[in-house]
This record gives C-alpha cells, structure tokens and sequence, in this order.
C-alpha cells in the first residue's frame, strides 16, 4: 500500500490548530506520517503541537527558531517528508 504523508506549516495559529491537527487525524485514512512545522510562532503553538505529538506517534514536529516564511516551510516539508504521496 502507498503511503501518504501529510504537512502542515504553521505561525501564529494556535487558536486552530486542535481543530486542524484532529481534522487530519478523524479521516478515514490516516496519514502514515504528519509534519508539522511550527515557524518560530510567538503564541502557545508550539505546546499545542508537542502535546499532540506525544498522543500520537504519526506526527513529527519540526519546529524553527527564526521565522523564515510560508515558502520556505513548505520546502522544508516536502523535503522531509518520507511518503510516497504528500498532501
């Protein structure tokens, strides 16, 4: 079976991210990994992030210490990410 590996840059959005990160995993195929790059965010983000990564072994936070940039992120995901499929 292909797997599937899931990303999710992130700066500054902890008032969403439960209800993104449960999103992802409620699906009826869960992702085979879950990146979650936290880029330098300035409010609770990075505690709400560590708190699911130790719930559920799928996810892999990367977390930044200087703020880069959307684009940035995302190539950063993409190349850490191991499945055959990214979304």
């Amino acid at each position: 079976m292909a797997t599937l590996t899931v990303f999710m840059p992130n700066f500054n959005h902890a008032a969403y991210l439960p209800q993104a990160i449960e999103a992802v995993l409620g699906q009826s195929r869960q992702p085979d990994e879950f990146l979650i790059l936290d880029d330098c965010s300035t409010d609770q983000s990075a505690e709400i992030i560590e708190s699911y990564a130790r719930r559920y072994p799928v996810i892999r936070f990367l977390r930044r210490t200087t703020n880069q940039g959307a684009v940035a992120s995302i190539n950063e995901l993409l190349a850490a990410a191991k499945g055959d499929y990214v979304y």
